[in-house]
């Protein structure tokens, strides 16, 4: 979960200062200039950032919820974050902003797109005698439409205004929508035609700012880890972060992790001073996905603090490309083997790599092993040299390239 450090209109549609969102990992580092928007509840950590970065704005966040969507984790709170940040950072800006059931008063340039009425084959063609201003919800629902009368010739444009108060179509304000709020204009010729459709007039956010106290808990625990994503059999290793906020030193506390298919450990003589954080290790080997539950406990055995840590265990898969300088050879040349072997997971790993070449009688004439590490979603290139000898025999030669992993075959070419 997620908290609000710092308001901001890509806020708006939150109507809790907490936030439950998927949400991974935190930033170390970052811009002095950087403004925190949001903090992990577990550890007071950034999680959503925001900071000046030439002419425009950088907005970079651990969360997920892009994945989350196509893997049914996403939450509504979440939805609604991502929406309104890309609502506003279209064109950044500081936007006109109400609270629900106030009234707010807009205007905006209206203007007919069309380059030359005169191509259609008649002057009036496309001169607009009617505007329809439509005002969206911030998932693009219609809430309020209407029709203004205008002489709009082609490339001409006109000043529009309106008054729009949600309670008039939301009569309990609790059930407003809150976020950013979006005006389009259509344009209609004197047959009654729609020739401009759903243009950009202007936006406005309607939010409620969610008052309250940040989170602060006495003791905070989490665990971190160099990756998330390992193959069957890796050995896990958790760095364990335990924080005191109180004013009073944690003394012989201990820390439980617990995780399915794992031996549970319990790493004992826990001492936190008073605000200071201390570190642990904890190393495990895994077989398949596994979330780890990590409990931080006082000297009474009282829990103190909770969190999950989660690892993805992705079966290995490799690829190879196999490349060669030509393909037509004379006794006393040399092949230039050149080799891709590519990663294709997420997970790194050590494997195995085997080439051999098979003469035209299924014969091998060439073989050779190399242990290489393959980093997620990485490659490794290699170029090998076979001098053909002058007892070989004539014809066609097959070049070969085994990959395994703990003597299973994941891949080749």
């Amino acid at each position: 979960a997620l908290y609000i450090d710092n308001w901001h209109q890509v806020l708006s549609g939150q109507s809790s200062a907490t936030i439950s969102a998927s949400v991974d990992g935190y930033f170390t580092s970052y811009p002095d200039s950087t403004t925190i928007l949001l903090r992990r509840t577990k550890n007071n950590e950034p999680a959503m950032i925001m900071y000046p970065y030439g002419q425009g704005l950088v907005i970079a966040t651990t969360m997920y919820e892009d994945w989350a969507y196509g893997n049914g984790q996403s939450t509504e709170q979440g939805r609604a974050l991502i929406r309104d940040i890309i609502s506003w950072a279209k064109k950044p800006e500081v936007l006109p902003e109400i609270r629900p059931g106030e009234t707010i008063n807009l205007s905006f340039e209206a203007k007919n797109k069309v380059v030359n009425a005169l191509m259609s084959g008649s002057v009036n063609a496309r001169e607009a005698v009617n505007l329809k201003i439509n005002i969206l919800d911030p998932d693009r629902n219609v809430v309020s439409e209407s029709l203004q009368s205008v002489i709009l010739a082609s490339e001409e444009t006109t000043n529009t205004s309106l008054s729009f108060n949600s309670s008039t179509h939301y009569p309990i304000n609790a059930s407003t929508p809150l976020g950013i709020w979006h005006v389009e204009y259509s344009l209609f010729d004197s047959t009654g035609l729609e020739f401009q459709t759903e243009s950009p007039g202007a936006r406005f956010a309607i939010s409620s700012p969610p008052s309250g106290t940040k989170p602060n808990p006495s003791f905070m625990v989490w665990a971190t880890s160099t990756t998330e994503n390992v193959t069957p059999g890796s050995t896990v290793v958790l760095t364990i972060h335990v924080k005191n906020n109180s004013d009073i030193d944690l003394i012989d506390g201990s820390i439980s992790v617990v995780g399915m298919k794992v031996s549970p450990q319990t790493i004992s003589n826990v001492h936190v001073s008073a605000h200071s954080e201390v570190t642990f290790t904890y190393t495990t080997p895994v077989v398949e996905t596994i979330f780890f539950n990590v409990t931080l406990f006082d000297s009474e055995n009282i829990r103190l603090a909770n969190s999950e840590k989660g690892i993805w265990v992705i079966s290995p898969s490799a690829g190879a490309d196999i490349f060669l300088d030509k393909t037509i050879y004379r006794k006393g040349e040399s092949v230039h083997i050149n080799e891709t072997i590519t990663n294709l997971t997420q997970a790194g790993y050590d494997c195995e790599v085997k080439t051999y070449i098979l003469n035209p009688n299924n014969q091998k004439v060439f073989d050779t092993t190399e242990q290489i590490n393959l980093s997620s979603s990485g490659q490794v290139t290699h170029l090998r040299i076979y001098a053909l000898t002058q007892e070989l025999l004539f014809g066609t030669y097959i070049v070969c390239t085994d990959i395994y992993q703990n003597g299973t075959k994941i891949g080749g070419n």
